[in-house]
Formats: C-alpha cells, sequence, structure tokens
C-alpha cells in the first residue's frame, strides 16, 4: 500500500501540481507621481498589465529589457517615465500584438508630452 501512495503523489507533481514559487507581485504605485499625470499613470498602469497578462517575474523581465531590477521597478512604480525603448522591450518580451505595440507606443507619446509640454506637439507629430 506504501508504494500505491507513493506512486499516487508522484502523479499528482507530474500532472499537473505546480511546484513553482508564486510570483512575486509589482511594486505597489505610488499615487504621489502621478498628479496631474494621468497619461503617464495610464502607460505605467498599461505596462504592468502587460507583464502579469505574460504571466512574467520582474526578475525575469529586468534583464530582458535591458535594465537593473532597481530601474525597471521605477519606471513599473511610476517614479521614472520609461524611455520609448524600455516600453518597445516589453512589448517585445510580452510577445504583444501590433495592435498593443501601437497601444503602447501612443501612451507612451502622450506620457512623454505631459512630462514635456512643450514638445507634446512636435510628439504627436513625430510618431504619426
Amino acid at each position: 500500500m506504501t508504494g500505491v501512495a507513493e506512486e499516487g503523489t508522484d502523479a499528482e507533481t507530474s500532472a499537473g501540481g505546480d511546484s513553482r514559487p508564486a510570483r512575486r507581485p509589482l511594486n505597489p504605485l505610488k499615487p504621489e507621481v502621478f498628479k496631474n499625470r494621468p497619461h503617464k499613470r495610464a502607460l505605467v498602469e498599461h505596462l504592468r498589465s502587460l507583464i502579469e497578462a505574460a504571466d512574467l517575474a520582474s526578475k525575469h523581465v529586468a534583464p530582458g529589457v535591458a535594465l537593473s531590477a532597481s530601474a525597471l521597478s521605477k519606471n513599473l512604480s511610476g517614479d521614472r517615465l520609461p524611455h520609448r525603448s524600455t516600453v518597445e522591450a516589453i512589448i517585445q518580451l510580452c510577445e504583444a500584438s501590433e495592435e498593443v505595440r501601437a497601444l503602447s507606443l501612443r501612451l507612451h507619446t502622450a506620457a512623454l508630452g505631459e512630462a514635456h509640454p512643450a514638445f507634446a506637439e512636435r510628439l504627436v507629430m513625430a510618431d504619426a
């Protein structure tokens, strides 16, 4: 009987028991950095949702987008506006569709224009 119980346990593990440790959630957003910056918030929330939908751990995303874990954390908590290349790398890493890529880049352009109002019109024209 002991062999049957052990056999059942092994079968459960190999048949679908998930032995992978739980993914640590992303750091919480910092509301104070989004004051009067709705486009920045939309971009950050969008990027976070892409990463979560792809079921990626931030420790795997950071090297995939050529950032340190600390820099990625700042980008995904709202402390720092990500560079366009970082947005592109996250899109590629998450294997997002062309439609999602276009939306992501529009969100980035809007957030960048919000951060630099003097260049907002030029940024939109350059992105068109």
